[in-house]
């Protein structure tokens, strides 16, 4: 219960502050991801060798992957950017000392800033939609695939968070991830050398934005989760979650043990 009205502040937080007061900066952002995307669009469209319905086919399956893209970057950034700003200003101690754990704080913010992302997201999906001419229908397994791998970069988002606790800063670590999410949202795993392919897959993105990618080119048959592939994602987000947890705990209570809250 006490989580919720946490979430529910956070929430009132993030539409007032982020929406009414910065809201030049929510459509920046949704000017500079669609931009992006368009550039891409037109190297892909300039490809010859394949004939309408094959663009068709690609292009559905790049823009099912750049929007995970968008998302799992959102998540990787608001984790990280929030306990750098908490360490700069001097007041993660103060989280410290509220009656709700650090972790459940990060959480109820994370979903907060998630729930303005989606409303943000939904004008960019329909730009790109739009500015395609591709329809793009998202079933409930895709939906599920989808939260599965939002929940398995969470994990990773926890880690480095961990990282920043103890070293206080980890320079541009959540935006090395972000550039290889992106990377694999456009291009094809099986096309990477196989030292790269199986580095690549124990990530908690790739496996399933080839899965969404398949779906949304209609390369997918019957139901997900059937998959092996759906069954690697599941064992996979499971792992990262946990170990995510588990690690951020301990980095929080490595730092409390050294005393180096109060030095923030």
């Amino acid at each position: 219960m006490r989580f919720l009205k946490m979430l529910y502040a956070d929430t009132i937080r993030h539409v007032i502050v982020l929406s009414k007061r910065y809201w030049v900066s929510r459509v920046t952002d949704v000017i500079a991801f669609y931009i992006i995307f368009i550039g891409i669009y037109f190297a892909l469209s300039s490809i010859t060798g394949f004939n309408s319905a094959e663009k068709t086919k690609i292009i559905a399956g790049q823009i099912a992957g750049y929007m995970a893209f968008y998302f799992a970057s959102m998540i990787l950034a608001v984790i990280d950017q929030l306990l750098y700003e908490e360490i700069r200003q001097g007041t993660l101690e103060q989280l410290m000392i509220s009656p709700h754990s650090l972790l459940s704080i990060i959480s109820s913010h994370l979903l907060a800033s998630l729930e303005l992302d989606i409303l943000t997201a939904v004008p960019l999906f329909f730009l790109l939609t739009l500015t395609t001419g591709i329809q793009i229908y998202f079933n409930w397994q895709m939906v599920v695939v989808f939260a599965l791998i939002l929940c398995g970069v969470y994990g990773l988002a926890l880690i480095i968070g961990g990282l920043t606790l103890i070293f206080k800063r980890t320079g541009q670590l959540a935006y090395i991830f972000q550039i290889l999410f992106l990377g694999l949202g456009f291009s094809s795993v099986s096309n990477l050398p196989k030292i790269v392919q199986s580095v690549s897959e124990l990530l908690p993105f790739t496996r399933g934005v080839m899965l969404l990618k398949d779906y949304a080119m209609g390369n997918g048959q019957g139901l997900i989760f059937r998959s092996p592939d759906f069954l690697y994602l599941l064992v996979n987000t499971f792992i990262y979650i946990s170990v995510g947890i588990l690690f951020f705990d301990i980095c929080t209570s490595f730092v409390k043990g050294r005393g180096t809250f109060a030095q923030y």
